[in-house]
């Protein structure tokens, strides 16, 4: 069973800098992962995720299906990464709204800021088997 499925924008540069990253903490194998344009997220994804959320926000679908966005998933991927990723946890006692705000700001600015791909990258060969 894979604890944790992020669904991240395929063509944001930011967003796949972040997932390579990912890739390669991972040391685990706990973490899939899956363009929010794709064909994996269409079909995963349910009318119960607002629509402002599929443009701009990382989705995080952990154990039991549970669905998480922006500062949210950000929090459930370190809890799965776990071990020195915890201590970044400490963020976490900030108020959500404020987490959100600073997560929606980053969000809204990526392309202007770190560029936009023109097709999502293809995943570099020793991590395409977390690609779903």
């Amino acid at each position: 069973m894979i604890p944790c499925t992020i669904l991240y924008d395929g063509y944001c540069v930011f967003c796949n800098f972040w997932v390579r990253l990912l890739c390669k903490w991972d040391t685990d194998d706990k973490l899939r992962f899956a363009p929010l344009n794709g064909g994996f997220a269409s079909k995963i994804l349910s009318n119960s995720i607002p629509e402002s959320a599929l443009v701009d926000s990382i989705i995080v679908i952990s154990v039991k299906n549970k669905v998480h966005i922006r500062s949210k998933a950000i929090f459930t991927i370190l809890r799965t990464l776990g071990g020195f990723w915890h201590i970044f946890l400490l963020i976490s006692l900030c108020p959500t709204p404020l987490l959100d705000w600073v997560y929606r700001l980053i969000a809204k600015n990526r392309y202007r800021w770190f560029g936009k791909h023109n097709s999502c990258p293809i995943p570099i060969k020793n991590y395409a088997h977390k690609f779903l």
